[in-house]
């Protein structure tokens, strides 16, 4: 696999799968193993009762701060210029 393959894989990361924007405070759900934007996957949960993804059951005391996710996005934003949106 190519050098830009791995960095676009890496970037992607960034992006919470729900808003398609660079996430600001990144949090994992215990119960589906999927990480996302927290204002984002807050509203998604208090609307549907389910993992935006995966559909299984959670709630919002399943989120936690993915700690190093929001190191690697901050590491990345002070030295990539990475767009607010997802670059389709």
């Amino acid at each position: 696999m190519s050098l830009d393959k791995h960095i676009s894989e890496l970037l992607n990361l960034c992006y919470c799968p729900i808003s398609l924007e660079i996430m600001k405070e990144p949090v994992f759900n215990k119960v589906s193993g999927k990480t996302y934007d927290r204002k984002s996957v807050e509203q998604w949960i208090l609307r549907y009762e389910n993992d935006p993804l995966t559909k299984q059951e959670c709630n919002i005391r399943d989120l936690v701060i993915n700690y190093k996710l929001r190191s690697l996005i901050d590491l990345l934003k002070d030295h990539l210029n990475l767009p607010e949106k997802y670059p389709y």
